[in-house]
């Protein structure tokens, strides 16, 4: 139980944090929001391939 409370305390915290710096970034002018919201794009298919990938080699080396 406290294993499933940790992670989503950290995919919250992880999820508030990517958020925050790509809002600051466009509060302050410093991209425009189609940069902001490509790199999260970019960032989401990053970590789905990572899941996707790591979920096979997991199940490739089951004995």
């Amino acid at each position: 139980m406290w294993r499933t409370a940790l992670a989503v305390a950290v995919v919250s915290v992880a999820v508030v944090s990517v958020a925050g710096a790509g809002l600051t970034r466009l509060w302050l002018g410093v991209h425009w929001s189609a940069d902001v919201l490509a790199g999260w794009l970019l960032g989401g298919c990053l970590v789905a391939f990572s899941i996707a990938s790591y979920g096979r080699l997991a199940l490739s080396r089951e004995p």
